[in-house]
Parts: structure tokens; sequence; C-alpha cells
């Protein structure tokens, strides 16, 4: 009997001392995130808790992303809640909302306006709805948490593409961000390789990139009028499409022209189906153009 009581005895303090040691674990690592996470400079496997580490309080992040893909967004919800479960007040910036919508977002995020009506009122396009809803929704207002629009109108960037900033009417004119500075040389490159087979003329190539030169200044302006309205402990996660920020170009250098203070985090993504699939020779820093982010996260296709 006082074996028995003994074995007991000890089958409960292994317990306790096993039980002790997966909530440490889950402690440090709280699951699910979906995908894995390298640094962007070596490919080095990371942790998600070393990655949560390495992102401090009030940092702009700005995540990368391939539109309608279901993968992506997961991705971009194991970032945001896993900033949440290591304490960050989240704001978000949304590439696919413009500024001038931000009562539409507010009142939508209220609940004064149905979805159908902000639907309407902000004149949303072709992609699926439901792969940015949660996003939109997750900053938690009750704790003083925003969603941004901090696009251009669309209207605005197609009129620059058809005339060029020159050809705006004085409307478009005043939508352009003060101080307004074309992309950097580098960023031009790699654009006009992107466009090289849709776009002939070089005077039609000078006006998409003036058009996207737009797009990404009006986006840092915006980041830069959020940074300066929050507390400088409100983290500001960003979704925009990969192109605007893969090797420092578009977002974070206008982010930089304009002065930013705060640190930003730049995080790619990449789909794979299986694991002989992982484009690791596509991930490789560049010798003409550096490193793709700060970080990559490969998601699995769904």
């Amino acid at each position: 009997m006082k074996k028995i009581k003994l074995m007991r005895g000890v089958c409960f303090f292994v317990g306790i001392i096993i039980l002790s040691v997966v909530n440490a674990v889950n402690a440090v690592e709280p699951p699910p995130y979906f995908g894995r996470m390298y640094s962007g400079t070596t490919l080095t496997p990371l942790t998600w808790n070393q990655f949560f580490k390495k992102i401090p309080k009030g940092a702009i992040v700005l995540i990368g992303e391939q539109h309608n893909r279901p993968s992506i967004q997961n991705g971009q919800m194991s970032v945001l809640n896993g900033l949440r479960k290591y304490g960050h007040k989240i704001n978000v910036g949304m590439e696919f909302l413009d500024f001038t919508s931000q009562n539409f977002i507010d009142n939508y995020r209220s609940g004064e306006l149905s979805e159908e009506d902000f639907l309407q009122n902000i004149k949303w396009g072709d992609v699926k709805f439901e792969f940015y809803k949660n996003q939109i929704l997750f900053p938690n207002k009750d704790l003083g948490e925003k969603t941004f629009g901090i696009n251009s109108p669309r209207w605005l960037t197609g009129e620059i593409s058809k005339k060029g900033i020159s050809g705006l009417s004085q409307e478009g004119l005043d939508l352009i961000p003060p101080n307004f500075q074309i992309g950097r040389a580098s960023y031009q490159k790699r654009f006009a390789d992107l466009m090289s087979g849709h776009v002939t003329s070089p005077e039609a190539m000078g006006r998409y990139f003036e058009a996207q030169s737009v797009w990404d200044e009006t986006m840092a302006w915006q980041i830069l009028n959020i940074a300066n309205s929050t507390q400088d402990k409100e983290t500001l996660v960003v979704t925009v499409g990969q192109f605007h920020i893969e090797y420092g170009g578009g977002l974070p250098y206008q982010l930089q022209v304009r002065g930013l203070k705060r640190p930003v985090i730049v995080i790619e993504q990449f789909l794979y189906y299986n694991d002989e699939d992982i484009p690791f020779e596509d991930l490789k820093p560049s010798l003409e153009f550096g490193s793709k982010a700060d970080f990559i996260m490969i998601v699995r296709q769904d």
C-alpha cells in the first residue's frame, strides 16, 4: 500500500513537473501560428517567440501580401494575434482603404454602417472582402485602437497613369502629399522590369511610375500622420502589396525620407505547396538590391 501511495505521489509530482514545462513552453511559444519565420538577411529559421521579441512596441510593421490568397491573410492574422499576445496595443493600416474614406471606416467598425453600405460607400473593388474583413475589424475599439485607410483614391492614380501628375485637375493636385518626391532610382528600375511586358513607351512608363510613387508617398504620408497622432508605444501593422516594400524600396524608403522616427519592420510572405518547393533561392538577398525584408514568412498554400 505504501508503495502504491509512493508511486501515486511520484506520478503526481512528475505530472506537475510535466505540466509546468508544457505551460512554460506554451507561455513562450503560444500556438498556433500560420507559417514559418526566417531572418531576411541570413534565412536562418526563427521561432515565433524569437520573432516577436524582435518587434518593439510602437514599431511600424509592414506586412507584404499577395492579393486574394487566404494563406497570406492567415499569415497576417498570425502576426496580429501574436503581437496582441505579446502585449502590443495595435492599430491597423490598410492599403486597400484610402484615407478619404476614414469616416466610413470608423462608422463600419462602430456598427453604425452595414457591411453592404460600407463597401458601396468606399467603392470596394474586385478583391474579395472576406480576405481583409478580419484585419479591418481586428483593432479593439474599446481600447482606443483604430483601423486607418492609408492609400490615395484609386481614381487619382488612374488619372496619373493616363495623364501624369501635370495633367491633374486641382482636385487631384490637392490630394498629392506635400513635399512629394518620385521614387528612388533602384525602385524605378525594378518597377520598369516588372512592367516591361505591359508598358511599351518610355512616356507611359514614366506616368505609371509617377502613379506608383504617389501610391507609396501617400501611404508614407498617412503612416507618418498616424505615428504623430498616436502614442509612442502603439504599434501600427500595415498590410500592403509585396512590391511596395521589397528591398526597402517604395514605402520603407519614403518613410525614411519623410523622417519617421519609429522603427520600421518589414515582413515578406511567400507561398509554398510542399517542403521541396520552398523558394529559398529566390529569397536570398540580392547583390544589387540587398535583402528582400527584415523577416520572411513562408506560408503553405491552402
